[in-house]
């Protein structure tokens, strides 16, 4: 009876002292949110959103009354148009069809709207590389099953200055069946792996784009080796693509698979997803890309 006595003062002491403290947030006021990756010879496209109370629980604000202004080497300058998506979910943007992205120009980007600090950021558009060549294997990893795995070489010669790259693998192919008039269409992006672990994190796992540096080969010929699953035991138009991107696209793509990678984790440490716009929120970046087409047809 003692024993359960004192327990229950134990517990009456416990609740007796729990006390609670309101934390004050910060009321940070409202930033545009700019988003946009500026590629060599292709349309531009801008995103532009407003953010939120860390509290507010709403979607971004997608902002439509904003005034986007490109300048391009500090003295050409572009106005970019309001561009709304054909259904009321699609995300809206602002471009252009007149301005051609060229390959080493400085590009600013001044997004204002009233009310709110206008936010700017810039970037310096990299130089496209050429693929040197590309040799594909195809091997089989279960025999039961006849499932393949195909791997790949791909090869460049580095520019000496320090390079960032991204590299995706398309195919598209044909086949005849006998329930259809017109040939099946398969075409996909592949997820691939890189052999070298420096390149393959585990947080980009899964990813369709494998995104490196140079830092292995700065200023030599590079050698990638990596892999992937393509459509079997049919002919395929097989399309590489070595993008050159910004340093600022690099370390935005990096820190937000890693933010996310690690948010299914409650112990780990936060991440600081990168972004390089001023007085706002998002990420710039550049690009220029080169592309090597070659058939293959999936048999080991």
């Amino acid at each position: 009876m003692k024993k359960i006595i004192t327990f229950a003062i134990i517990l009456l002491c416990l609740f007796s002292c729990q006390r609670f403290f309101e934390m004050e947030l910060p009321d940070k006021e409202p930033r545009l949110v700019v988003n946009a990756d500026l590629r060599a010879g292709e349309p531009v496209e801008v995103f532009v959103s407003q953010s939120k109370h860390v509290m507010e629980v709403a979607d971004f604000q997608a902002v439509d009354d904003a005034k986007v202004e490109l300048i391009e080497d500090g003295v050409r300058s572009y106005e970019l148009s309001l561009i709304r998506g054909e259904e009321n979910n699609d995300p809206i943007s602002y471009g252009s069809d007149n301005i051609e992205i060229k390959p080493g120009s400085e590009y600013q980007l001044i997004v204002s709207k009233p009310g709110l600090p206008t936010a700017s950021a810039t970037v310096r558009v990299p130089f496209p590389v050429e693929i040197d060549n590309v040799n594909l294997t195809t091997r089989i990893i279960d025999p039961s099953t006849r499932a393949t795995i195909t791997d790949f070489i791909l090869e460049f010669e580095d520019p000496l200055e320090e390079n960032f790259y991204e590299i995706s693998v398309y195919y598209r192919g044909e086949m005849d069946v006998s329930w259809r008039d017109d040939p099946m269409v398969f075409e996909e992006l592949v997820e691939l792996e890189a052999k070298n672990p420096v390149y393959q994190k585990e947080y980009l796992i899964g990813s369709t784009n494998l995104i490196i540096d140079d830092v292995l080969f700065n200023g030599r010929k590079a050698q990638i080796d990596f892999s992937g699953v393509l459509m079997p035991e049919l002919e395929l138009e097989v399309t590489i693509t070595l993008r050159s991107i910004s340093k600022e696209y690099y370390d935005y793509v990096h820190t937000l698979a890693l933010q996310r990678f690690n948010s299914q984790d409650p112990f780990s440490q936060p991440v600081q997803v990168y972004d390089n716009i001023v007085d706002g929120y998002g990420i710039l970046g550049a690009s220029a890309s080169k592309k090597y087409v070659l058939t293959h047809f999936g048999e080991t």
